[in-house]
């Protein structure tokens, strides 16, 4: 990864095209969708854990309704709330109205244990994404290509279209034509996508086989909000990485959010 220049402190935000202010409210719902999918899955035996914060606000409650489910949580580490999108946790020393405790639920403390042990970082400074993605039931090929993503980036919207069957390359600008925008992770900064792992390509069939499953439990918890989450993932947008800073134009909104730097100009179009 490139390091000269710090990236700026986490942030996010969608700006609606005119007539669409109900953008913001589909966003919130798919925030709150996306959080229970996630859970869902694993109360309801679809894998066997994910990762999970307990926050400042609800962490009685959310420790009430993990044992009331069956469910174990292990804490990984205590990070900082932030106040946007963040690729990367802040360490948070004292409990507190600021602090997030980022840890594991799992359905058998064991595997919760096993992804504790392989979020570690080794030597190297990395943990092990392979072995953290084999447990939380994410594809073999997605595992694999994040490993190697992740030692040049931790933002691979680029590398994934890069790496895309049948993409089209003209200069610093990848056209996806052919995608599954069940796989499409560049609204993932505002709390939209369906899928909670990165696809190796973005119409992997892997990816694609279980993004059914997700999508169709999405549905079962709320069929509205995920209705009108695959009505406008759809859309023609761009994607565009300059300086640290995306921007995401989509019919309906523009997204702005922060990212790594890089001094050369990355477009991803998506129709």
């Amino acid at each position: 990864m490139e390091d000269k220049i710090n990236p700026p402190m986490p942030y996010s935000e969608i700006l609606p095209a005119y007539g669409h202010g109900w953008i913001r409210d589909l966003f919130r719902d798919a925030n709150k969708l996306q959080a229970n999918a996630e859970y869902e899955s694993v109360k309801r035996g679809m894998r066997e854990a994910s990762m999970y914060h307990l926050n400042p606000q609800d962490y009685d409650r959310q420790i009430d309704q993990i044992m009331r489910d069956g469910l174990a949580f292990q804490s990984i580490r205590r990070v900082k709330a932030g106040g946007g999108f963040s690729h990367t946790h802040q360490d948070g020393a004292d409990l507190g109205p600021d602090t997030l405790v980022y840890g594991v639920l799992a359905r058998d403390l064991d595997v919760a244990a096993a992804i504790v042990k392989a979020s570690q970082p080794d030597t190297s400074g990395d943990a092990d994404n392979v072995s953290i993605g084999e447990l939380l039931g994410y594809p073999e090929c997605c595992r694999k290509a994040f490993a190697e993503f992740w030692k040049t980036t931790y933002d691979p919207v680029f590398e994934i279209a890069k790496n895309t069957p049948g993409c089209k390359t003209d200069g610093n600008t990848i056209t996806i034509e052919h995608g599954d925008p069940r796989l499409y992770v560049h609204f993932r900064y505002f709390g939209v996508r369906i899928i909670p792992w990165f696809p190796c390509s973005f119409n992997c069939e892997a990816s694609v086989e279980l993004a059914e499953k997700w999508s169709a439990l999405m549905y079962d918890i709320d069929p509205e909000t995920t209705e009108a989450l695959l009505g406008i993932l759809p859309m023609e947008s761009k994607w565009d990485l300059l300086n640290s800073q995306i921007v995401v134009n989509h019919p309906y909104f523009m997204g702005r959010a922060t990212s790594y730097y890089t001094s050369e100009n990355k477009i991803v179009v998506f129709k």
